[in-house]
């Protein structure tokens, strides 16, 4: 294979046009088709389904040494709501659990999160100065009156 990327898109331009390669791509395709087809797709969302739940369960107890139970005891404490927006929602689609935050240096779990404050939480390194900086900056910028011409 080319190492140039000029050359690189070329001979990947001639080797899918191939008929055998094109010929070979038809037949997975034909492959993949069937599999993903009425009832046996369902069935296989099902499985599926269940096995996040079941993830979702040993993810709680492995990375985070808490039960399901401590999860909704402590959202139960929370009142349902996020720990620093107070959200009732997730925020992350497809998802219907809030985010467990956790103290990275001694994995103590600190409380539920909406997706975006966690990630916010998460891109800030859990640094407080980096919080209270960032905090400053937007009353400096929330302080200017800005005219409109």
């Amino acid at each position: 294979m080319p190492r140039d990327m000029e050359a690189r898109k070329k001979y990947l331009e001639e080797y899918l046009t191939r008929p055998e390669v094109i010929a070979r791509r038809k037949e997975i395709y034909k492959k993949y088709k069937k599999s993903y087809k009425g009832i046996e797709s369902a069935e296989r969302y099902k499985k599926s389904h269940k096995g996040l739940k079941n993830r979702r369960k040993g993810a709680l107890s492995y990375k985070y040494k808490i039960t399901e139970q401590r999860y909704f005891e402590i959202l139960e404490n929370q009142v349902g709501l996020c720990a620093i927006c107070g959200s009732a929602s997730p925020g992350r689609k497809g998802s219907e659990n809030f985010a467990v935050d956790h103290d990275h240096t001694t994995k103590e779990v600190r409380g539920l999160l909406c997706h975006p404050c966690n990630v916010m939480i998460g891109l800030a390194k859990d640094s407080i100065e980096i919080l209270e900086t960032a905090i400053k900056y937007l009353k400096h910028y929330k302080e200017k009156i800005y005219v409109v011409e």
